[in-house]
């Protein structure tokens, strides 16, 4: 998710409200909320240049002081003018020199809102809140869809390379078994051929022993006319 641009006030009485709103859901994005209260955190300690143990009570005034730097920090940014940067001076003091965010707040409250009632400073909140998790839930259906569209494509691309090795597999098989009926056609034939020869040898071979006897008439008819003229 893109995140927001930090928004600047003019210093205007009439943008105030639309200012706060937008700087309400720009510190809640940023994790700035709990240093822009209406009042002190309970967890900051006296000073921010206070010695801060090392156990979990020092370990959350250390947060709490990191976070008002900077929430600090954004304020001065935030603010167009000198006249509005004045808040900023205001904050400061010797226990605390980068000043105190949630001072700066009180300021700018007391100055464009000197009205302004807890329940609606709660209803604001509640707003801001609401529409912070409306658009993580968005972020997160988007993540959801995106992922679901990957695992879809991933599905796809396995099907297809399961039908290509499968048509691959169907071509081999097809290419073995013409090339084992060809071999089987091949031998059948030479087969024949041989049949055929032998055939043919036995056949001649008949041809021949039916014309000897013939031949051996022959010559006998042959000898006996030659004996009955010498006579």
């Amino acid at each position: 998710m893109r995140r927001m641009e930090l928004p600047c006030f003019d210093g205007r009485k009439e943008n105030y409200d639309k200012w706060a709103t937008e700087w309400a859901a720009f510190a809640e994005e940023v994790g700035l909320s709990d240093a822009l209260g209406e009042a002190i955190d309970p967890n900051m300690p006296e000073s921010s240049a206070s010695v801060i143990g090392k156990d979990a009570t020092g370990k959350l005034q250390a947060a709490v002081v990191k976070t008002n730097k900077k929430a600090m920090a954004y304020l001065a940014l935030a603010f167009d003018t000198m006249r509005l940067l004045q808040f900023v001076t205001k904050a400061k003091s010797d226990y605390w020199p980068e000043g105190e965010a949630w001072k700066v707040m009180q300021l700018l409250t007391k100055k464009y809102c000197p009205d302004e009632t807890p329940v609606r400073v709660g209803l604001r909140k509640m707003i801001v809140k609401e529409e912070a998790e409306e658009e993580c839930e968005e972020a997160e259906d988007k993540c959801k869809d995106e992922a679901e569209e990957e695992c879809k494509e991933e599905d796809d691309e396995h099907e297809e390379t399961e039908r290509k090795e499968t048509e691959l597999e169907e071509v081999e098989e097809n290419s073995a078994e013409a090339e084992l009926n060809n071999e089987h056609e091949e031998e059948t034939k030479v087969a024949e051929e041989e049949c055929n020869e032998e055939h043919e040898e036995s056949n001649a071979k008949k041809d021949v022993a039916k014309k000897e006897p013939n031949d051996e008439h022959a010559e006998e008819e042959v000898r006996n006319e030659s004996e009955v003229k010498e006579d």
